[in-house]
Formats: C-alpha cells, sequence, structure tokens
C-alpha cells in the first residue's frame, strides 16, 4: 500500500496533486494518506472515501513520525510518499524507523523560494539532505525543482522528473 503524508494546514498544489493521484489509484486498499486532522485536505479525502489517518499533533511536533510509524507498521505499507517540509521530516523518518522494506520518496514542490526566510530555506535544504541521506528517491514537479535538488547534491539517479501540469486536449474538446 501507498501511504501518502502531506500535513499541510490549508489546500494548495501538493494537496491537488495528492488527492489527484488517489483518485487515479481508485478506492481500493491500495493508497492513504496522512494528514492533520480536520485540515481541508483531510476533510475532502473523506468525503471522497479514501482511508484516511487524521494526526491531532501540531505539524512541527515529532510524535507525528512515532505515529506514522505506527500507521505504517499496522497497515503493510510498501511506499511512503511525502508533499512538504514538514511531511519529509516526518514521513521519512518513519519510514527509515520501519526498515528498509519501506520505499521512500520525497515529492519536492518548490526550488529556491525567495519569499520565505532565509532561516527557512536553510531548514527545508537541511531536511531534503536528511531525506537523501535515509535512502530516499526524489519526484520533482519540475525542471527548476529537479536542478535545486541536483544543487542540494542529491544524485540525478535518485531524482525522477514529474512535471505538475494539465491535459490541454481535454480543455479544448
Amino acid at each position: 500500500m501507498i501511504l501518502f503524508v502531506d500535513l499541510a494546514k490549508s489546500c494548495g498544489g501538493a494537496e491537488i496533486r495528492v488527492l489527484s493521484t488517489m483518485r487515479g489509484l481508485g478506492r481500493s486498499r491500495r493508497c492513504g494518506a496522512v494528514v492533520l486532522k480536520e485540515s481541508p485536505l483531510h476533510q475532502r479525502l473523506k468525503a471522497e472515501g479514501f482511508k484516511t489517518f487524521g494526526l491531532p499533533y501540531w505539524r512541527g511536533s515529532v510524535r507525528n513520525a512515532l505515529a506514522i510509524s505506527k500507521i505504517i507498521e499496522q497497515n503493510n505499507i510498501s511506499v511512503v510518499d511525502t508533499q512538504n517540509a514538514q511531511s519529509h521530516l516526518w514521513g521519512i523518518t518513519a519510514a527509515a524507523l520501519n526498515g528498509g522494506s519501506v520505499a521512500r520518496v520525497v515529492t519536492a514542490h518548490s526550488s529556491r523560494d525567495m519569499t520565505i526566510s532565509s532561516r527557512k530555506q536553510f531548514m527545508y535544504d537541511c531536511v531534503l539532505r536528511l531525506c537523501n541521506s535515509l535512502n530516499t528517491n526524489f519526484v520533482a514537479v519540475s525542471k527548476s525543482v529537479g536542478q535545486y535538488l541536483k544543487d542540494l547534491k542529491i544524485s540525478s539517479e535518485k531524482i525522477t522528473l514529474i512535471s505538475n501540469g494539465i491535459d490541454i486536449h481535454g480543455l479544448t474538446q
């Protein structure tokens, strides 16, 4: 089973990607999501009948890693795919706690962001480097994000480009 981890407080592009990917996988028991309890994504996934695990903790709490680790163990999770800084930190750490049988994927949605503080950017860089050290593969949602990961000394072999986009053919019909 694939476990998506998205600890966002609001709903944006990463959350839309999780929702659309889960829709694409279908409502079989092949996927589930760890989210913040009662977040917009949690409410949408529940409304559509997807398996969700709502965490009651502040997204900066280390208790998230322990809770996610327990979810992985109890639900026969084979892949953990994380979506943002806190999700990367706690989800990949939890997967590592469960040993080498759980594949780890960081879906990186942004590169250097001039709108956030240099301290937050530094922390995000550190989280990505930590994930890299924990035998994680990376999905870059654009070429610029892929280059950002390479700039952090993440091997090209560990990065897959899966561009965000829309079906323009479907829009014209």
